[in-house]
């Protein structure tokens, strides 16, 4: 009489303890799902890389200008201008809008915002300019939550500054 022949087992005997007895067992379903176990771990290894990958892409893809590293020398939240944010836009060649707080803005006079403005920009266009940035544009506009619109409260260029209309009157203010 034949037998058939029974999967193969790989049982396992330990000593449980307090005297009694565990059996475990693995056969070729346990050997498949194991094997399984192998192959999803080497997938997500596989995607890992493949993310690290494209994260040093992105990065080189985003790799600090010259220009933005003069951007990162002007001065944030000091005197005279008391600067909040530094926004760019592409392709508007070296224009830089300066946000500040309409509260630290308004509570002086127009005539020291004048000052402040200008003595920023004098010091922004010297630092630009011995950089070899002959055409830096600066647009000082109030903090905003949105980056819809900046409107203009004053307007550095081609060497002076100025207050906008709306920098200078209480409408802002």
């Amino acid at each position: 009489m034949s037998r058939n022949p029974v999967p193969p087992l790989l049982a396992i005997l330990l000593l449980a303890g307090g005297g009694g007895l565990l059996v475990a067992c693995q056969d070729d379903a346990g050997s498949d799902r194991a094997s399984q176990e192998a192959e999803s771990r080497r997938e997500e290894q596989r995607e890992i890389e493949r993310m690290r990958r494209e994260d040093r892409e992105f990065e080189r893809a985003f790799k600090e200008t010259p220009y933005d590293k003069l951007l990162g020398r002007l001065p944030i939240r000091e005197p005279p201008l008391y600067v909040e944010q530094y926004i760019t836009v592409e392709g508007g060649r070296h224009k830089v809008y300066t946000a500040v707080s309409r509260k630290r803005f308004c509570r002086v006079s127009p005539t020291q915002r004048q000052a402040a403005v200008e003595a920023f920009y004098r010091d922004a266009d010297a630092l630009f300019r011995r950089n070899g940035i002959s055409d830096f544009v600066q647009v000082v506009t109030p903090v905003s939550q949105t980056a819809e619109t900046f409107p203009a409260l004053a307007v550095g260029r081609n060497g002076s500054a100025s207050l906008t209309r709306r920098g200078r009157t209480g409408a802002f203010c």
